[in-house]
C-alpha cells in the first residue's frame, strides 16, 4: 500500500495537543503503527513545549529501523529499510540524515524539541518521526489515538499528478543555457491559480489560455487576439479578468513606436481595456542618455503580478543606443491601478527599480505593494530586491554579491555571475530568497565548479541579509549542478523549493528534486527526488491552499503537462 508524506495533519495535532511549556506525562494517548499498537512499557509519550515526545524504540522498532546507542558520545543512528541513516544526539535539536536514495549528501533536519532521555527510554519528537521518515500520520481528538502509517519509501512522487493539453502545434522549449547565466527566455507555458482556486495554463505561442476548476477539469480554452508579436506574461484577478501584456521590437530611434501594451480581457475573452506604452521611457533611475524599451525581454523574462487594487508588470530590455554608443540592458516596469488602467509609476506615485544587466526578474505580491527581484550583474553585481508600496518609501537590499572576473581579452566586460534565480516568499518576519550559485571564488570560465541551492533570509524592513545557507552539497561539476530552482509558500511556516540536477556533459537534466524549508530555513521535509517531473525555466510556481496543492506547466513538443504535487 502506498503511503505519501502527509504533515498539514501532524501539525495539527501538534497544536491541538495541550500547549504549554512544562512536559508531562500522557497516559491517555495511544500509538498505532502500521496496524499494531506499540506497547510502551518503561516510558508513556510525554509533551514538550507542546510537541509530543515518543519512546524511540517501540515507534522505530515497529517501523523496521534498525537502531543503534553509542552512549559514549550520545549518539542514536536510525537506519531505515532503504538504508537511510538518521544520526542525532541527545540534547540537540538537529538529526543528520545520510541518504543514497534521496539524494547523495548528507542533510540535517531541525526538530521542534530536542531529543531526551527520561527514565532510561530515548524520546524524540514525533514531528520529526513523521518529517524525516515520510510517514502518514493521523490524530483522533476523541479516541486520543495517534495513527502512524510507513511503507519504507522516501519518494513523494505517488503524490504528483499530472494531465497533458494538445496544442495546435508545437510549443517553443523553456529550456536554455544554464550555465551562461543571461541566456533566460520568456517560459512559452505560463501558470496561474487565482484565489478560487480556478487554473489558467497559458501558451504563449498560440494565444490561448486553458482554465481547469481546482480538480483539473476543463472549463474553457480561450484565444485572445494578438495584439502585438510577442507576450510576455499573463495573470487573473479575483473577478476573473485576465491581464496580457504584448510587446515587439522597435527599430533603432523609433522613440514614438507603441511597442507595448497591457490589455485586460474579461473571463470569456472579451477585449475590456487596454494601456499602450511608447518605446521611449522618461521615468528612467539611469543617467540621461540613456533609456527605452527598443527590444522588450532580451536576455530576460517578464513577470506580472497583483496586489490589491495595483497590478505590476517587469521585465528585461535593450535601452535604445546610448551615449556611448551602445545598447545596454537593465529591467523595466510599471505599475498600474487594475480597474481604472491608470499607471501609478514615474512621475505619478511610485518609482520603479531598475537593475543594469539584468538577466532575470522576480515579482512577489505584498500587503499594500510588490517586491521585485532582479539577477543583475551590472548595477548592482548582486541580487537585489526593493519593495514598492502605495505608501512609504522604497525599500531595497542587495545581496551575494558575484564573484568578478575578466573575458578572454583581459578586459573588465564580465558577464557570467555563475548563479540563478530562484524567487522569493513571505515569511512571518520577513522574506526568504532561493537561489543556486557556486561556491568558490575560482574563475576559469562560465562554469568553475558545481552550483548548488542556497536560502537568505531578509528582514522585513530590508535592514538586514543573512549569508547564504548551503542546502546542497554538489561536487562534480559535470554531472551535478542545481538548476531551475523554484520557491513557494505553501502555508504558514513552509515553503517549497524544486529544483533539477543538471549534467553539463551530456547537456541534459538527470532528475527533479524537492524540500520543504521552515520561515529561518531550515529543511523540514529533506531533498528527495521527484520521479516524473519536469520543472519550467522562468515560470512561478503556484500555491492552492484548498487543495494543498503546488500547480506548474511546461511544454512538451505538442503537449503541455500539468502539474499537481501536494507536498505536504
Amino acid at each position: 500500500m502506498k503511503k505519501i508524506l502527509v504533515l498539514s495533519l501532524l501539525f495539527v495535532l501538534i497544536i491541538t495537543l495541550i500547549p504549554g511549556t512544562a512536559a508531562y506525562a500522557s497516559d491517555d494517548i495511544r500509538v498505532l503503527v502500521n496496524g499494531s499498537y506499540i506497547a510502551f512499557t518503561a516510558q508513556q509519550p510525554i509533551i514538550v513545549d507542546g510537541s509530543t515526545l515518543v519512546p524511540l524504540r517501540g515507534v522505530f522498532d515497529a517501523l523496521g529501523f534498525d537502531v543503534v546507542w553509542e552512549a559514549e558520545n550520545q549518539t542514536v543512528t536510525l537506519t531505515a529499510p532503504d538504508a537511510t541513516k538518521f544520526s542525532f544526539k541527545i540534547g540537540e535539536r538537529a538529526i543528520s540524515v545520510n541518504s543514497t536514495t534521496l539524494l547523495p549528501r548528507l542533510q540535517t533536519i531541525h526538530m521542534s524539541v530536542s531529543a531526551q532521555i527520561v527514565n532510561g527510554s530515548t524520546l524524540i519528537p514525533l514531528r520529526a518521526v513523521a518529517e524525516t521518515i515520510g510517514a502518514e500520520v493521523n490524530w483522533n481528538e476523541q479516541q486520543r489515538l495517534i495513527t502512524i502509517i510507513y511503507d519504507g519509501r522516501h519518494n513523494l512522487s505517488d503524490n504528483l499528478s499530472l494531465i497533458t493539453i494538445s496544442t495546435d502545434g508545437t510549443t517553443s522549449s523553456t529550456r536554455n543555457n544554464y550555465m551562461t547565466g543571461w541566456d533566460v527566455r520568456v517560459p512559452a507555458v505560463q501558470t496561474f491559480v487565482d484565489s478560487g482556486g480556478v487554473i489558467s495554463v497559458m501558451n504563449l505561442d498560440n494565444s490561448v489560455i486553458h482554465v481547469f476548476r481546482p480538480n483539473g477539469e476543463l472549463m474553457q480554452s480561450i484565444k485572445l487576439h494578438r495584439e502585438l508579436k510577442e507576450i510576455g506574461a499573463f495573470t487573473r484577478d479575483r473577478e476573473g479578468n485576465y491581464y496580457v501584456f504584448f510587446a515587439q521590437d522597435a527599430s533603432e530611434g523609433a522613440f514614438n513606436d507603441r511597442n507595448m501594451v497591457l490589455v485586460k480581457y474579461s473571463p470569456n475573452g472579451s477585449k475590456l481595456d487596454e494601456y499602450r506604452l511608447s518605446a521611449q521611457t522618461h521615468d528612467e533611475k539611469w543617467a540621461s542618455g540613456y533609456s527605452g524599451v527598443m527590444r522588450p525581454f532580451a536576455n530576460g523574462t517578464c513577470r506580472i503580478e497583483i496586489s490589491g487594487d495595483m497590478i505590476a508588470v517587469y521585465f528585461g530590455r535593450i535601452q535604445f543606443r546610448g551615449r556611448d554608443g551602445q545598447n545596454h540592458q537593465a529591467s523595466y516596469g510599471f505599475i498600474l491601478n487594475k480597474n481604472t488602467f491608470e499607471r501609478l509609476s514615474g512621475r505619478n506615485m511610485l518609482t520603479m527599480p531598475s537593475a543594469g544587466h539584468s538577466w532575470n526578474q522576480f515579482i512577489l505580491p505584498v500587503e499594500g505593494g510588490f517586491v521585485f527581484a532582479d539577477h543583475g550583474d551590472h548595477g548592482p553585481r548582486s541580487f537585489v530586491f526593493e519593495r514598492v508600496r502605495s505608501r512609504g518609501t522604497n525599500n531595497q537590499a542587495e545581496a551575494f554579491r558575484f564573484k568578478g572576473g575578466m573575458n578572454q581579452s583581459g578586459s573588465v566586460a564580465y558577464q557570467n555571475t555563475f548563479a540563478e534565480m530562484g524567487g522569493l516568499s513571505k515569511t512571518s518576519s520577513g522574506y526568504i530568497f532561493i537561489g543556486a550559485s557556486e561556491k568558490s571564488n575560482v574563475i576559469q570560465s562560465a562554469h568553475n565548479d558545481s552550483r548548488n541551492l542556497f536560502v537568505l533570509t531578509i528582514a522585513e524592513s530590508f535592514s538586514t541579509v543573512s549569508s547564504p545557507v548551503w542546502l546542497t552539497n554538489y561536487s562534480d561539476k559535470e554531472a551535478q549542478n542545481v538548476v531551475a530552482p523554484k520557491v513557494v509558500s505553501i502555508g504558514i511556516n513552509r515553503h517549497l523549493i524544486l529544483w533539477e540536477e543538471y549534467n553539463t556533459a551530456a547537456r541534459q537534466v538527470s532528475a527533479t528534486y524537492m524540500m520543504v524549508i521552515d520561515d529561518s530555513g531550515n529543511a523540514v521535509v529533506p531533498a528527495q527526488k521527484l520521479s516524473g517531473a519536469q520543472l519550467n525555466g522562468y515560470d512561478t510556481l503556484r500555491f492552492n491552499p484548498d487543495t494543498d496543492q503546488v500547480i506548474w506547466a511546461v511544454s512538451h513538443g505538442d503537449e503541455i503537462i500539468l502539474y499537481f504535487l501536494k507536498p505536504l
